[in-house]
């Protein structure tokens, strides 16, 4: 078994055992023990794992929960909390054990869901106070799952572990930055973008550079949604499905894929992905960029969350938005999202309304599970979004052949 399906299996197991959990203890072996494993330590060995670690600087009763070791020395620090615990207050603790400890250059502080993970990048043996990464054990990403892999046993390597965790801080620095210019890009990004393309002679005056900023804003989006579009192998998701269906109806009578199936998945996947993951399945709920759990028990109902929080969170690109507007394919002027429950020339055949603010907005519903999901990583793109932040969670039981 690979490392991402023992992964994935075990992200299914802490799922329903996290209801079960409610103190310290019961975190650490019901949670913390089994991702220990899956990493390739042993718990149970001393030469491997050392429960209750202390050294020469500690009081008799400070210890740290766990100390990974490799050879004889410690490598990683993990200090655990009981479940539901607010782990950014327990940082100080973390440090004060990893500051008095300069052979250890990682620490991790953990709920037994949530994982935090430090290292001293800023100044050396002294523990960062921003995390390089941080985990979901029952909520993550394949990026997730490659950062992760670098922690096993069998290939961890601290020195290039330090290098990689730089290259984290610095691409989440830059994936900000770019964030905030996507939804307001700078003068110089404006300059940029203007001189580059030739569009002006001379001076960039102030009144020039205004004109140009929506401009600039809509061209990037478009610009992203053609990347987008490529990398999902683009099929239309503005192509309807035959007979009208819907997409939770679209799937009914495809034999299941034989791989097994994680509850979760995110946006940030192919469309065969997106087919060997929701064939036969629905969601139970679409997880937010900011972990948070919204309920949605059918397609339409987790395309309907998506559009509401990219509407308060995030901004909407220009309406109607469909496949011709940004140029992703020349299939015909039918629409994703609009302002009223119309394409270019006919009425959407099916349709949601979705409330953002104060404004009501149609999503066309007419068309296949995989071109929906497609769909709504198109549109989280668009918004300046990263489609792989936004995960389903599907139900436990496979689709009962209702809406």
């Amino acid at each position: 078994m690979s490392f991402e399906e023992s992964m994935r299996q075990l992200a299914a197991k802490l799922a329903e055992r996290r209801k079960h959990v409610t103190t310290e203890e019961a975190a650490k072996m019901s949670l913390v023990v089994p991702l220990l494993q899956v990493l390739g330590f042993d718990a149970s060995d001393p030469l491997e794992v050392v429960p209750e670690f202390g050294a020469e600087w500690t009081k008799p009763a400070e210890k740290i929960d766990y100390a990974l070791m490799l050879g004889d020395k410690p490598a990683i620090f993990i200090e655990a909390k009981a479940p539901e615990t607010a782990l950014a207050n327990h940082d100080a603790q973390l440090a004060k054990y990893f500051n008095s400890t300069p052979e250890v250059k990682f620490a991790v502080i953990t709920n037994g869901i949530q994982y935090r993970f430090f290292s001293d990048l800023e100044e050396r043996n002294i523990l960062d106070k921003k995390p390089f990464f941080e985990f979901d054990a029952c909520n993550f990403t394949d990026s997730d799952i490659d950062v992760m892999s670098r922690f096993r046993k069998e290939v961890f390597n601290a020195e290039e572990l330090v290098k990689y965790a730089e290259e984290l801080v610095y691409l989440s620095a830059l994936k900000s930055c770019f964030e905030a210019l996507l939804r307001d890009p700078s003068d110089d990004l404006v300059k940029l973008a203007v001189r580059s393309a030739q569009l002006v002679e001379g001076n960039l005056t102030g009144k020039i550079v205004e004109r140009f900023r929506p401009l600039v804003k809509q061209s990037l989006s478009a610009a992203i949604l053609a990347i987008v579009g490529r990398s999902f192998e683009v099929i239309s998701p503005d192509v309807e499905s035959p007979s009208g269906t819907t997409p939770d109806e679209s799937l009914k009578g495809l034999e299941p894929d034989p791989t097994p199936k994680s509850n979760f998945f995110d946006l940030g996947l192919s469309r065969s992905e997106f087919q060997s993951r929701a064939t036969s399945r629905k969601p139970s709920a679409m997880v937010t960029p900011d972990g948070k759990s919204i309920s949605a028990s059918s397609w339409k109902d987790f395309g309907i969350a998506v559009v509401q929080w990219l509407g308060l969170h995030s901004t909407l690109p220009p309406l109607p938005f469909g496949a011709k507007k940004f140029q992703l394919s020349n299939t015909g002027a039918s629409y994703l999202l609009n302002e009223s429950p119309n394409h270019a020339s006919r009425p959407m055949t099916t349709f949601a309304k979705v409330a953002v603010g104060s404004a009501t907005l149609y999503l066309d519903t007419n068309r296949s599970t995989v071109d929906w999901l497609t769909g709504m990583a198109i549109l989280i793109a668009a918004c300046g979004e990263d489609p792989a932040r936004f995960r389903v969670e599907l139900r436990e039981t496979a689709d009962d052949g209702n809406a």
